[in-house]
């Protein structure tokens, strides 16, 4: 896997990993297939959980409240705004 600081070559490294299904020669019909069993498990667990983790908006649940209880405001603001910029990346 590369370097974490590198994010485009990252994200060559995951997208090898899926598959896509085309039809004929035009970009329209161009359709994403399963994810396939190349590359690091790792790799493909931690495509399929963030995937699954961001598929709904952030919101503040009572877990996250009770594990928030001991922080500091400042934590807990910068945690909130980083929440917001992740699922709203993915929604």
């Amino acid at each position: 896997m590369p370097k974490p600081s590198d994010t485009a070559m990252r994200m060559r490294y995951w997208a090898w990993m899926l598959s896509s299904k085309m039809s004929g020669v035009s970009p329209a019909k161009v359709g994403q297939g399963a994810i396939t069993l190349t590359g690091n498990s790792r790799a493909r667990r931690t495509l399929i959980e963030s995937a699954w983790s961001y598929r709904f908006r952030a919101r503040k649940t009572m877990h996250l409240k009770r594990k928030a209880a001991d922080a500091s405001e400042e934590a807990k603001v910068i945690a909130w705004t980083a929440q917001k910029r992740l699922c709203g990346r993915y929604y």
